[in-house]
């Protein structure tokens, strides 16, 4: 019986994914023509990681939890479907190498590294202590890995403060700046201003200035189709600070004012402020998009707005309020200058589809609302309790069998090979149906915790006629986007849309 292999594929970030040196096509590639070239047959996987760090886990459990292809990795070996599995070098696993290595060996399975190979032991006569030849390369490699990773890290930590000194910037150009055409590769180049991108900056600078807030920005450009700088389709109100606090549009250079804290208990990675003293400042080289002069008024105006002038977001019914017509969100807009009485809901899109005045939709949604709550009832479906009463006898028959299968192996009636294999199959069952009776579970309690909100705020409405009109925005905000998903307006009507 041929050798059965599995491909572990694995790159740190996404833009390795698209080297040419260790791109994840070509591992894939070269290990699958080896396993062949053995006589091998491929039969899991591949298991591939376009961008993920593998040196931050304390433990092989958070690690699954965080690379689903490690966890299919490892469910597939204990259901014993490969026997070897084929990765380019060791590297590919960095600082989970021994705990794989360890957990794939319980399953008897092997690891095979192309780079440095070490010949398999026969599936059939091999144990964890048959040889100790792969363990030694293995245990070699993760010397030479930390080696290298300390390595880059030092390179990094001393090597950027002098970039800085040059006036380039610690890594990637920011939005609106690029590396000249033809320059893509070199590293100390200085960056351009991008003839369409850059544009986009500044209007969000005017924007900014002539007093939109950072939602308003925001949903503008997400309607003018414009993309994010990570390339999503909507903006948030986070990516438009974010620009406009960078002050390398005002020509500054930065490296050191955030640091990343790994706790090496919890694993967990917190970015903390450095110290002023750590922060390496500098001027930068490349030509900025604004003066020194304009940088103040866009801090002083944030300082003027500070946490009460946060713009649609603090608005009561913020993020909740849609246009009738097309479907897009509603702003705050002041005709005729800024005023609480002017105050008025418009359509992002196109103002001339819906635009009404706050003093007139708030009330109109509070007389709704009160007229759907009197008739809102929250009650588990039929389907989440019939699937929970299946799913419940299910797992008690799991654990049954199991249960049998342990005392007939204790018996002396099962050898240990069928033993094992039933034995899996029902832990692999039973592992599934406890994630479906959880999913259920999740399910039924967000619908009581919505029945006990609901109850909530008619308790605070009967209490208090004006309660959605008076209690602070935030607060009743937080408690409507719990239950409602949107409230759409046009020029005479609301309707309100619950959270299924």
């Amino acid at each position: 019986m041929p050798i059965r292999f599995a491909i572990w594929a694995a790159v740190s970030t996404a833009a390795q994914a698209a080297e040419d040196k260790s791109s994840l096509d070509d591992q894939e590639k070269k290990c699958r023509a080896v396993g062949i070239s053995k006589g091998w047959v491929e039969s899991a996987g591949p298991y591939i990681v376009p961008g993920e760090s593998r040196t931050r886990f304390v433990n092989l459990r958070d690690a699954e939890n965080a690379i689903p292809a490690l966890k299919k990795l490892i469910e597939a070996a204990h259901a014993g479907e490969y026997d070897v599995l084929v990765l380019w070098d060791y590297n590919r696993l960095r600082d989970l190498l021994d705990q794989v290595a360890k957990t794939l060996s319980s399953y008897d399975v092997q690891i095979y590294s192309v780079s440095q190979p070490v010949e398999p032991i026969i599936p059939d006569e091999f144990s964890p202590y048959t040889s100790d030849s792969e363990s030694m390369m293995r245990g070699l490699s993760q010397i030479i890995s930390r080696a290298q990773i300390n390595d880059l890290r030092r390179k990094y930590k001393f090597g950027m403060p002098a970039r800085i000194q040059a006036g380039l910037p610690k890594g990637k150009a920011p939005y609106g700046f690029r590396k000249p055409p033809g320059r893509e590769s070199d590293r100390k180049v200085v960056p351009v201003a991008d003839p369409v991108k850059s544009l986009i900056v500044i209007q969000i600078k005017d924007w900014f200035l002539n007093g939109q807030s950072l939602w308003q920005i925001a949903n503008d450009l997400t309607a003018k189709g414009i993309p994010t700088p990570a390339g999503h389709p909507e903006w948030s109100d986070v990516n438009v600070r974010l620009i406009l606090k960078n002050r390398f549009y005002v020509g500054e250079v930065s490296f050191g004012k955030t640091r990343l804290v790994t706790d090496p208990r919890t694993g967990v990675r917190t970015v903390v402020d450095n110290l002023p003293s750590r922060i390496i400042t500098a001027k930068g080289a490349h030509k900025p998009l604004w003066d020194a002069k304009t940088q103040s008024r866009i801090d002083e105006e944030f300082q003027k707005r500070g946490k009460k002038y946060t713009g649609i977001q603090r608005q009561r019914l913020s993020n909740l309020l849609y246009c009738g017509v097309c479907g897009a969100r509603c702003w705050v807009e002041y005709p005729g200058g800024y005023s609480e009485t002017r105050r008025a809901w418009a359509c992002s899109v196109n103002p001339k589809h819906v635009r009404r005045k706050d003093s007139d939709v708030l009330p109109a949604f509070i007389a709704k609302f009160q007229e759907v709550l009197q008739n809102y009832v929250e009650e588990p479906t039929p389907a989440i309790e019939d699937n929970s009463i299946k799913l419940s006898e299910k797992l008690t028959d799991l654990t049954k069998r199991r249960t049998r299968l342990i005392d007939a192996y204790e018996a002396g009636v099962l050898p240990i090979a069928e033993y094992t294999s039933r034995v899996s199959e029902i832990e692999i069952n039973i592992r599934n149906t406890e994630a479906e009776v959880n999913e259920l579970n999740n399910a039924s309690e967000k619908i009581v915790s919505r029945a006990d909100l609901v109850e909530l705020i008619k308790k605070n409405l009967n209490d208090n006629p004006d309660y959605i009109a008076n209690e602070p925005a935030a607060e009743v905000n937080a408690q409507l986007r719990k239950l409602i998903r949107a409230i759409i307006i046009d020029k005479d009507e609301v309707a309100i849309q619950f959270i299924v």
